[in-house]
């Protein structure tokens, strides 16, 4: 049996309905909240890769510069795989893979959980990916220069293109890197006891098109662990690249 008490219906349990319809209303608002997307903004700004204007337009989202996947790998010559059954796009360059998910702050590079400032997201049908994050793990300088209004894009003239990450006693390690073409380098492979003295580690020229490799043999007598390999360009201002890797039994 129902009653009316001043203003408030009540129910046989005595619940006021006034009061649980403002209860359902609440609910809903949050709900709309939560499914309200993030503000994303056509950015004004230029790009330029190594000096060259792209003919690309970013994304503000929460003040965080995003720039298309596939576009940022095919700049740098690698690969983008996207999953929409996943909302998940895969970015490789060389010997690093970049897994992001749609709308998600948690990201992996090379296995390892990352939290992110920003999350990847889907904007006029393409998936946009977070400039500044991308850009440190792929080894691009990533630059404002607010005068000009431009994103500033370059890459290290000296980066390392692949190495022998895990190496057991008495067999050979090898590591290449792509510098400036014909340009002389010098390579220091520093373990526990010292300097490696090993054949095959002398100063070298890349070739035409920037690229030099060294290959030595780990001594039967060397420590386990992870070491340094350093490979600095030999002139005034030459950059230097310090790549780890690890003896393993």
């Amino acid at each position: 049996m129902f009653g009316f008490g001043g203003l408030g219906v009540t129910t046989r349990g005595g619940q006021d309905m006034t009061t649980r319809f403002r209860k359902i209303v609440i609910c809903m608002l949050v709900a709309l909240l939560a499914l309200t997307p993030v503000s994303v903004l056509a950015s004004d700004m230029q790009v330029t890769f190594d000096g060259e204007y792209l003919e690309i337009t970013p994304i503000i989202v929460d003040d965080r510069s995003l720039l298309p996947a596939r576009f940022i790998t095919d700049l740098l010559g690698g690969e983008t795989d996207w999953q929409p059954d996943y909302r998940r796009v895969t970015l490789t360059f060389d010997n690093l893979v970049i897994v992001l998910y749609i709308d998600s702050d948690i990201a992996y590079v090379n296995g390892e959980e990352v939290i992110l400032d920003v999350a990847a997201t889907i904007y006029d049908d393409r998936t946009f990916v977070p400039l500044r994050f991308v850009g440190d793990n792929f080894g691009v300088n990533v630059d404002f220069c607010d005068d000009t209004r431009t994103i500033v894009l370059t890459t290290p003239t000296l980066r390392l293109v692949s190495v022998t990450e895990e190496v057991r006693r008495s067999t050979h390690a090898t590591i290449t890197v792509a510098g400036r073409p014909y340009a002389l380098y010098e390579i220091t492979v520093m373990f526990a006891t010292g300097p490696s003295r090993a054949q095959g580690l002398d100063a070298a020229y890349t070739d035409s098109y920037g690229n030099v490799s060294w290959t030595w043999l780990i001594g039967s007598g060397t420590s386990f662990g992870t070491f340094e390999i350093t490979i600095i360009e030999v002139s005034e201002n030459g950059e230097s690249l310090v790549v780890p890797f690890s003896v393993v039994e």
